[in-house]
């Protein structure tokens, strides 16, 4: 399976990790000359290749994005 990562942050890394380990292929996303990326790709061995949100959005047969939600008060 092909996926993409929107994100190479810690939480993009672990995820891109994980489905690296059963064999898929990936492309992780922020910059396309993200330097930390690359060298985490390099340092892991994953089969990864570094590019941009919208490499990574055409790349895969699916998408993970990490999305922080803003909380919000309890209602009364």
């Amino acid at each position: 399976m092909r996926y993409g990562v929107l994100g190479t942050g810690m939480v993009g890394q672990t995820l891109a990790t994980r489905l690296a380990e059963p064999g898929h292929e990936g492309i992780g996303s922020r910059t396309a000359d993200n330097k930390e990326a690359e060298a985490w790709r390099q340092r892991t061995g994953i089969r990864l290749r570094v590019g941009t949100f919208r490499d990574a959005a055409a790349f895969g047969d699916s998408a993970a994005k990490r999305k922080f939600a803003k909380s919000t008060p309890a209602e009364p």
